[in-house]
């Protein structure tokens, strides 16, 4: 019995450790904000402006009460013109994650590149990337509950959206 209880306990964290952390990387020549939700935060005051060339960290677990992170992306505070990107991992399947980049709430950034994978591992494992002006599934508008499925393992890094992304 005891053995389970620490098991349960582990998975989870062990499960961060080999994910790392959600980050946003702006990429772009303009600031962008972010709100940082996870399960029981107040979604209203957590919106940080991220600079040129800056990097975001979400403060929660994509692991965070088995309900996963979203930030909510946009280009002023406060907005409800926002690029959602939500990740879960899945701590019972074998280190993948699933996450969506959701334009159900807006995309102020359909005109940029976006790339959303393991980092800095890019070449080693699966990525996604949506080139400026793509409607395809995923990079396009979607209906609630359409996630991806990628693969975490030990050696992914960070999982990393970077935002004004050249190229695949």
């Amino acid at each position: 019995m005891m053995q389970n209880i620490v098991a349960i306990i582990l998975l989870p964290i062990l499960a961060v450790a080999a994910t790392g952390y959600v980050k946003v990387h702006n990429n772009c020549t303009f600031p962008i904000w972010i709100n940082d939700v996870a399960p029981s935060v107040n979604q209203f005051d957590a919106w940080s402006e991220v600079a040129p060339s800056a990097w975001f960290t979400a403060a929660h677990s994509p692991i965070a009460n088995e309900a996963g992170t979203t930030q909510k992306i946009g280009l002023q505070r406060g907005t409800n013109d926002i690029l959602q990107l939500e990740v879960a991992i899945n701590p019972t399947a074998g280190g993948t994650f699933h996450y969506d980049m959701s334009t159900i709430d807006g995309n102020p950034f359909n005109h940029v590149g976006k790339r959303l994978g393991c980092f800095p591992n890019w070449p080693k494992y699966a990525f996604q990337y949506c080139a400026p002006y793509e409607t395809k599934f995923p990079c396009g508008k979607q209906v609630p509950g359409s996630f991806q499925v990628m693969s975490a393992p030990s050696g992914c890094g960070d999982i990393v959206l970077e935002l004004c992304a050249y190229g695949p």
